[in-house]
């Protein structure tokens, strides 16, 4: 019987642990073990594909869903750093199972840190480097716990055919994140200070620290002297170019085993690296590599090294055949293998849950991730004047305000990383305002105290932050008329919206795809900014369906504002990048788009396009889908607030890089968040004329005379389809209603006003095709299953607007990724119609 191994990571990649981890069962046994994987976060594109090559089940992070998987399997890997996705499911209460967690962090700094509580939770603890297993609470593990160093290693089979293609410079190779959390922030002077006449530095990677390296290369002597190529998913090419592989990294980071590092000293590249980090412990100084004790060391050892070529080939072929003998996913598969076996040897338990503080769950996790030491000052804060007294609450702010840059990290484990998990924190937002007042961003700074203060955290420990940032540098606030003018209402629609939901009368509409729909990307910046000042912020109203442009969000816009009666104030669209995404047709855009605009402005409300950043920013299809929104923004006056050409200046001129700004180059990392809040409301503010100045009274001839007044969502329920099985039905997300259509079977409903616009459904891996037919068409329209990130809802639309009403026919057909018959959830039905009522229908599932 095999063993069944469920894999739990944060977010599946082509870097460290997602490398690590396909290279483990790429090469594992698939007659004694079989694989499934939940990313908690949603995976690499890439990634995901070799993850499905590979055979491996990917199941959904859904709590109810995880916790089945947990229970099916044999044995739950945990590929552990610390992140909030990860300790939130660890305080689950889980069924009984064997735990395994692969600690893929050198786990002594924090917040990157190996805790007791893990140790505790877990039945094999698992250290990925022999750095992490020196450490104290690895070495006192309790008996009834299985301990071992599993490197973590990558595949090296796409390196065996590479041939090395030496340069007549001498050149070095640096490949990994860039990041000074992680990358030594010396990394420029350390090599322009070489005394090394024809030197060539090749940076290979992405991060937040780019543009100040770029930056930094260009006031050396010899900028030329550096190369910057971007992420590369196959080093091998640059390897091939190497004399040296230089990689000294900051004096406090997270590193392990280093999957570069072991790819260079496979391909008999020798390493350059600074002795008080763990990755030095992956050689053996003077016989597979270098160490150097100090940055003016790193630059001697480096000039050293240029001048021995006998020397660095020596190194390079100790380097290789070292890796060769003990590297490599073909060696780590087998040693996990085995510790499958021993742990079924022990049976499952049910492992405590961590606690939580159910009051500050956000602040409480973060706490409790970072070891007693380090966690300190953060938990005397917490615990407040009722503890301690103010001296040392000062004191204790202080030391958070000058944390470390990886304890302060957006996406390392760090506090704004714990902030944008946890907005509603009070806790987290007063310490991010602390670290943001520190760093000069004061204007973020004044927002993050504010907020915390609305929260209810203590107004008397936030008053002197607050009077000094607002004086320091003050939040921008919304133009409105002079103070004794305040009661009046400003002239045209646009700065009247702003000056009413500024007074907390007026509700904001975010309508678009999943730039907006992202938890901690520019909307509940934009919302906070919009309601500063008040008691009682107004919630805002969300029309957001990812991936499906302006047709998805056209159909939830509308039965969003039939479930409202009164009309938003403003109303932001953000479709542009899911049309690009999608690659939609301008010409079948524009009427819902229009559709949208009319609807909105004939109840009085204000409109305002967003436009984001996508990879695909610059071609014709892109192009062309702008220039409806711009057709119809000039058309009805709208406002175009442009994010998406500022990122792209960032990036040309190098002042900030792709990956620092998004992580899968359409969304925003914490950075692209906080770029495209601030621009919004910098827009918002230079919006004095009036803006949108189109009124119900006066519209004009609609651009697109097919542009419908409404449509609506039509979902199906048991109650319309009585006689249906209940298996049958389920929910996607559990949310989403579907009925499951088998092969054989078509649901046959007739309208009584309107017609078919599209069809809501759930598109995954084991989708087939849909035919459709009306009484009035002989038309088919058939649906390749395109799958993507799990599975997902997608919507397919009809181009067909018949006027007359009639009987519409849905049946799957067709065979699914694995050659079967095909099954189809359909989820809603999609009505084009000039009523506002959602129209009647009868509903039949038959035989065919």
């Amino acid at each position: 019987m095999k063993i069944q191994i469920l894999h739990i990571i944060e977010c599946l990649s082509l870097g460290g642990a997602g490398r690590s981890l396909l290279g483990l069962i790429r090469h594992s046994n698939s007659d004694t073990t079989a694989h499934t994987l939940i990313s908690l976060l949603s995976p690499d594109r890439q990634a995901l594909k070799e993850a499905c090559d590979l055979g491996i089940d990917i199941e959904s992070p859904e709590r109810a869903n995880l916790l089945k998987q947990i229970s099916k399997a044999d044995v739950v890997q945990i590929h552990f750093w610390n992140c909030p996705e990860l300790y939130r499911i660890l305080e689950l209460q889980w069924p009984p199972a064997r735990t395994l967690l692969w600690c893929h962090i050198s786990g002594d700094h924090a917040p990157q840190c190996l805790t007791p509580e893990l140790v505790q939770y877990t039945d094999a603890l698992i250290a990925s480097s022999p750095h992490t297993a020196q450490l104290s609470v690895f070495k006192n593990v309790p008996e009834d716990k299985i301990t071992e160093v599993i490197i973590d290693t990558p595949d090296f089979e796409k390196l065996d055919n590479s041939v090395p293609n030496k340069q007549s410079h001498f050149t070095v190779v640096y490949i990994g994140t860039i990041d000074f959390i992680k990358m030594h922030p010396d990394f420029i002077e350390m090599h322009a200070a070489a005394k090394i006449p024809e030197l060539k530095v090749i940076v290979c990677g992405d991060g937040p620290a780019l543009a100040t390296l770029k930056n930094q290369a260009k006031q050396t002597e010899q900028p030329d002297r550096f190369e910057f190529v971007g992420f590369q998913t196959e080093p091998a090419h640059f390897l091939a170019k190497a004399d040296l592989f230089g990689y000294p990294l900051a004096d406090k980071n997270y590193a392990t085993s280093e999957l570069a590092l072991q790819e260079a000293m496979y391909m008999g590249v020798p390493p350059l690296l600074l002795a008080q980090n763990g990755p030095a412990l992956m050689l053996k100084d003077g016989e597979t590599g270098v160490l150097a004790h100090s940055a003016n060391d790193y630059t001697q050892k480096l000039e050293n090294l240029a001048t021995n070529p006998e020397d660095r080939t020596r190194l390079g072929q100790k380097a290789a055949a070292f890796a060769r003998l003990n590297w490599g996913s073909n060696r780590t598969a087998p040693q996990m293998l085995a510790l499958y076996h021993r742990l079924m040897d022990k049976p499952k338990r049910r492992a405590p849950a961590l606690f939580s503080d159910r009051e500050h769950p956000g602040a409480h996790r973060f706490i409790r991730s970072l070891g007693a030491a380090a966690a300190l000052p953060f938990r005397q804060s917490l615990e407040g004047g009722s503890i301690h007294d103010p001296a040392l609450l000062e004191a204790a702010d202080n030391r958070i305000s000058e944390s470390s840059a990886l304890l302060t990290s957006p996406s390392a484990g760090g506090v704004l990383h714990y902030r944008f998990s946890y907005p509603q924190d009070k806790h987290l937002r007063y310490w991010s305002g602390l670290i943001l007042a520190k760093q000069g961003r004061h204007a973020l700074a004044a927002l993050e105290f504010s907020v915390a203060k609305k929260l209810g955290f203590d107004a008397n420990r936030i008053a002197p932050h607050l009077k000094h940032e607002t004086a320091e540098n003050p939040s921008p606030k919304l133009d409105t008329p002079p103070t004794e003018q305040t009661e009046s209402t400003p002239q045209g629609p646009f700065p009247r919206a702003l000056h009413l939901i500024q007074k907390g009368k007026g509700k904001v509409l975010f309508c678009g795809n999943s730039i907006t729909a992202q938890r901690s990307g520019y909307r509940s910046l934009l919302e906070s900014w919009l309601h500063h000042g008040l008691e009682q912020p107004s919630e805002s109203l969300n029309a957001v369906l990812g991936g499906v442009g302006s047709f998805g969000c056209a159909f939830l816009f509308h039965t969003t504002l039939n479930r409202h009666r009164e009309a938003p104030a403003l109303c932001f669209i953000e479709c542009l990048s899911g049309d690009i995404g999608i690659k939609a047709n301008p010409e079948e855009i524009g009427p819902d788009l229009e559709s949208m605009v009319r609807r909105l402005l004939k109840r009085g409300s204000s409109v305002c396009f967003l436009f984001f950043y996508h990879h695909r920013w610059n071609t014709d299809t892109a192009r062309n889908v702008r220039g409806v929104y711009q057709k119809l923004a000039q058309l009805y006056e709208i406002p175009i607030i442009d994010v998406a050409s500022e990122f792209q200046r960032l990036i040309d001129t190098g002042a900030a890089s792709e990956a620092s700004l998004l992580r899968d180059r359409i969304h925003t990392r914490s950075a692209g968040s906080y770029l495209a809040f601030s621009q919004i409301a910098q827009s918002l503010t230079m919006c004095t004329s009036p803006a949108g100045a189109a009124q119900a009274n006066n519209l004009l001839a609609p651009a697109y005379p097919t542009a419908a007044s409404y449509l609506h969502t039509l979902n199906l329920e048991p109650s319309q389809l009585e006689t249906v099985s209940q298996s049958k039905w389920g929910r996607f997300q559990l949310v989403n209603r579907f009925l499951q259509i088998n092969p054989g079977e078509s649901l046959d409903f007739t309208l009584k006003e309107g017609s078919l616009a599209g069809i809501l459904f759930i598109n995954g891996p084991h989708s087939g095709q849909l035919k459709h037919t009306t009484s009035n068409s002989k038309n088919e329209y058939t649906l390749t299953d395109k799958w993507c990130n799990y599975q997902r809802l997608h919507v397919l639309r009809f181009e067909e607007r018949p006027e007359s009403t009639g009987k519409i026919g849905l049946r799957p057909t067709g065979l699914d990724t694995s050659g079967n018959l095909a099954s189809l959830k359909i989820s809603a039905l999609l009505i084009r119609s000039n009523r506002s009522q959602l129209p009647t229908s009868t509903f039949t599932l038959n035989k065919l």
